[in-house]
């Protein structure tokens, strides 16, 4: 288990090298107040490591996991895993990115706003990984982007074409109502999200043929 999370953290280090500049300039943004760096970091990380798929695949590596004993099990619960510590590396990066900002420009830290940036970071993660990996171990790392992006722009067509049909604005008052509840929905939700997307990809996983 703990060779597969290596791998992967491993892939992803070597290739954080060439977005290192891309994170100095948002880190410079954001001290200056120009860009929210607290929520892009997390998200580019991620769909950095949504890039060790394309690596397995072009370098045989699911062929050898499936020949190994509880390989594909681990292989899952790794991939899993070494997001997880990813997202929480780089969230604590994004708090840190915050802290200097407000140090900075002289202000006081806002609890509030810290908590929103860390559960922000989190949701956005966690739904990014919860449909992305299904989707690519189903379909390939190529073929499962496409078809990630056409599930959005069905979604985004649908809601547009609904919203002049349908009046929407009930959503919106939910969604108000729900807020003040956050600090434990999205923690909740999150874990939801991860196991029944986890269940989901270990499924795929088994009954695919390398």
């Amino acid at each position: 288990m703990l060779g597969f999370i290596k791998k992967d953290l491993l892939l992803v280090k070597a290739n954080l090298k060439s977005l290192i500049i891309i994170f100095f300039a948002f880190i410079f943004l954001t001290i200056n107040e120009t860009f929210n760096l607290s929520f892009v970091l997390p998200i580019m990380g991620i769909m950095l490591f949504i890039s060790t798929f394309s690596y397995d695949e072009y370098n045989g590596w699911n062929s050898f996991v499936a020949s190994l004993p509880n390989g594909r099990k681990k292989a899952i619960q790794g991939k899993y895993i070494a997001s997880i510590i990813l997202t929480i590396i780089l969230t604590l990066i994004s708090v840190l990115i915050y802290y200097l900002q407000v140090s900075l420009n002289n202000k006081d830290i806002m609890m509030n706003e810290l908590i929103n940036i860390i559960l922000s970071s989190i949701l956005g993660i966690v739904i990014i990984v919860s449909f992305m990996y299904p989707i690519i171990i189903k379909f390939g790392s190529t073929n499962g982007r496409i078809w990630m992006f056409v599930m959005v722009f069905l979604i985004v067509g649908i809601c547009g074409v609904l919203s002049n049909f349908v009046d929407l604005s009930f959503l919106i008052n939910a969604f108000n109502k729900i807020e003040k509840y956050g600090y434990f929905l999205i923690p909740l939700v999150s874990v939801i999200m991860l196991y029944i997307s986890y269940r989901v990809s270990l499924k795929l996983y088994e009954n695919k043929e390398f």
